[in-house]
């Protein structure tokens, strides 16, 4: 996907359409999820190794990058999580919105940034615009603290994004015994298909290589499966994106799951999971 547009003729972008960028950031999350299976001998390196790549893709209506997301929409680029437990890593990769500090596959819902033939001219476009104008998340600010010259390459700890969005609690727990990668197996069948109804969330980190649950009341009430009521924790949901599919599809809203930063002399969040609802 991505040497279809490295081969296409520059013209600064100047005729670049709405559809024309998502697909650029479609394929540049293609290179993010080849950057996330690479085994580096130092792992920091990962936005080094790919800033030839983003510098080849980028046009102007992109806007700035943003340790391995578009100003354009951002949160185009978050909409992913590990398919296999993370381990915090022992020293700053990335910030946590980036996938560049997880090791091993990451899962993409792909159809947040679908652009197709078969939805050209139907009603899936106009219903995504008129949510995102409505409940669509807003980027307000970045500081992004580079560690040399490089715009693209390797960024320190303390880089953030500023955004504005609808979000509410939402309540966290551990399915003891369960199967941590059947949510990969439901996201990826689901591309351009039909979702099941409910919620669904993916922990980045989960000690105990288990599924979880999650629901927006804090007694969980809605939750039909067992789980430990020993590990209920409550988090803040933040929608960031909804799939681009037809109402009969029933698309999903993407929120990201957020705790609050430690030792944040700001009311800063960082990223600790993905969810899904309808």
């Amino acid at each position: 996907m991505f040497t279809e547009f490295y081969h296409q003729p520059q013209d600064g972008g100047k005729n670049l359409t709405e559809a024309d960028i998502f697909s650029r950031i479609g394929a540049w999350n293609a290179v993010l999820q080849e950057m996330a299976v690479r085994d580096l001998t130092i792992r920091s390196d990962k936005f080094p190794a790919i800033s030839g790549l983003a510098s080849a893709l980028q046009t102007p209506q992109m806007g700035k990058y943003l340790a391995g997301v578009w100003s354009y929409n951002p949160f185009l680029s978050m909409a992913w999580f590990p398919r296999w437990r993370q381990d915090p890593p022992k020293s700053y990769q990335s910030p946590s919105w980036s996938c560049a500090w997880t090791t091993q596959q990451i899962v993409w819902y792909h159809d947040t940034w679908r652009v197709s033939d078969d939805i050209s001219g139907s009603g899936t476009t106009s219903d995504w615009g008129l949510w995102n104008d409505r409940y669509g998340p807003r980027l307000v600010n970045h500081n992004i603290r580079y560690k040399d010259l490089d715009p693209k390459g390797e960024v320190l700890e303390g880089s953030s994004l500023t955004m504005i969005g609808h979000c509410r609690p939402i309540y966290v727990a551990d399915i003891p015994d369960s199967d941590f990668d059947h949510n990969f197996q439901e996201v990826a069948q689901a591309v351009g298909g039909i979702n099941q109804p409910g919620h669904r969330i993916c922990m980045d980190e989960n000690a105990g290589l288990c599924d979880s649950v999650c629901s927006f009341a804090s007694d969980l009430s809605d939750v039909d499966r067992e789980y430990d009521r020993g590990t209920v924790k409550s988090y803040l949901c933040v929608q960031i994106v909804r799939e681009r599919k037809e109402t009969w599809q029933k698309p999903k809203i993407i929120g990201l799951v957020l705790e609050e930063a430690v030792d944040s002399t700001d009311e800063a969040f960082r990223r600790v999971g993905l969810a899904d609802f309808d």
